[in-house]
């Protein structure tokens, strides 16, 4: 029997000026639009919920699309881990502006000032005063709102830290190999989507196990 441990620390968020546009329609859908291909990794679920709750919107209201650059400048390449850091802060920072605008067109109609007022699954309401609410559509003009925002870190990376420890059983006749026991331990920060992070990690976790069998990777 065998214990295997291996430990890494992972930059990411590469790239400056990650771009992100939300369009606000009178029917009350929510469009994200972005310049990055899909490549599997759920990035439409982590962007709907990160401006559902940055907007205050229905998640069910709510719809993302990649983009060419007809729609939104050329940005970089889905690599490097980098989609929630870059892609998930600039629609965070979209989310919150289209809110504050939002909120702006609201403060009339309610007599209350921006930071007295809540909105809440599409619904403004002022604190401390439940029956003072309207959805938020009714405040949207016929041709709806728009925001455009760019996400430019300070910092050019971010990084990450892991773990792997394995426990395994080698027969010494054969060489075969038994995986006994496996954990995994991984400085994640907080999750956005806790399917998603227990997926890529047991993705990881197999992808580097057929990489060991076949003696490497492309």
């Amino acid at each position: 029997m065998g214990v295997g441990v291996a430990c890494c620390v992972e930059s990411t968020g590469f790239g400056r000026g990650e771009p992100a546009k939300i369009r606000l329609s009178k029917d009350g859908i929510a469009m994200f639009t972005w310049a990055r291909p899909l490549r599997g990794r759920a990035t439409r679920t982590m962007v709907a919920l990160v401006v559902a709750e940055k907007l205050g919107w229905l998640s069910t209201r709510f719809e993302s699309r990649p983009v060419t650059t007809r729609h939104v400048r050329s940005r970089l390449l889905t690599a490097g881990s980098r989609s929630a850091v870059m892609v998930g802060s600039a629609a965070a920072m979209a989310g919150a502006a289209m809110r504050k605008q939002v909120l702006e067109r609201a403060g009339d109609a309610l007599e209350a000032d921006v930071q007295d007022m809540v909105l809440e699954d599409g619904v403004i309401g002022v604190r401390g005063a439940p029956v003072r609410q309207m959805p938020a559509t009714d405040v949207l003009p016929d041709q709806g709102l728009e925001v455009f925002e760019s996400f430019d870190p300070k910092r050019p990376l971010a990084f990450s830290s892991g773990c792997h420890a394995a426990v395994v059983a080698v027969d010494p006749e054969t060489g075969q190999v038994e995986v006994l026991r496996y954990v995994i331990a991984h400085d994640t920060g907080k999750p956005i989507n806790p399917v998603t992070l227990e997926g890529q990690l047991h993705g990881g976790m197999r992808m580097g196990s057929l990489c060991a069998v076949r003696g490497g990777c492309l």
